[in-house]
């Protein structure tokens, strides 16, 4: 209890450096000197709470940069205004990962205990840490298709019209190419339903339809 109020209270004082707004914009336009800044200040505080509770440097690298994802998706699609300094925010949203990790683990710890009781995490992170859990998970198995099928899924994920599709992967006709995605996206949701990870995340309490999403 006493490492996380040192760990808040470290965050808070850097967090007075460069006014959260400032921060939350350089993080939506993707400034690289923003982002820079948010690593060197705010990721050490990350991994000194991952060390303490049973996690590796590993662990938290992965927990802080979806941490990030988490952030970057909820300030690129909603007016989203912090309560509190950006540093409490990062903290509390990796917080939450690394509980939801610790539980996926089954490590029973007063760390769980402690994080399951905290409520300074706005109500809607869950829904955005689900969404992007999800996105992984499709990433993952798409990476799996052939490159061919990652092309033509590719193409029609960017809206590309179907007559240029099929010229472009060289089909006999524009049915071929309906049935060809047809196909891949029907082999690539297969695949993902079989993963237990769907299932976990499908039965997460949250306010959003279950099935996978689209891109």
């Amino acid at each position: 209890m006493l490492a996380n109020i040192i760990v808040l209270f470290l965050a808070d004082l850097i967090a007075m450096v460069k006014n959260s707004s400032e921060i939350l914009t350089g993080i939506k336009e993707e400034n690289s000197h923003v982002l820079y800044f948010v690593y060197q200040n705010f990721y050490p505080q990350v991994e000194t709470f991952i060390l303490i509770a049973h996690g590796s440097t590993f662990d938290a690298q992965d927990v802080f940069q979806d941490a990030m994802v988490v952030i970057y998706n909820k300030v690129k699609r909603t007016n989203f205004e912090l309560k509190y300094s950006f540093g409490t925010y990062l903290f509390s949203v990796s917080k939450y990962i690394w509980f939801k990790e610790l539980k996926r683990r089954q490590k029973e710890n007063s760390y769980l205990e402690a994080m399951n009781d905290d409520q300074s995490i706005d109500s809607d992170i869950e829904e955005a840490y689900i969404k992007m859990e999800k996105r992984k998970l499709i990433l993952d198995h798409f990476m799996t298709l052939s490159p061919q099928y990652q092309r033509l899924l590719t193409l029609f994920f960017e809206k590309t019209p179907i007559s240029e599709i099929t010229k472009i992967m060289n089909y006999s006709s524009d049915q071929y190419t309906k049935n060809r995605r047809n196909y891949c996206k029907g082999l690539l949701v297969n695949e993902i339903r079989k993963n237990p990870r769907f299932n976990e995340l499908r039965n997460e309490s949250f306010k959003e339809n279950s099935s996978i999403p689209r891109w």
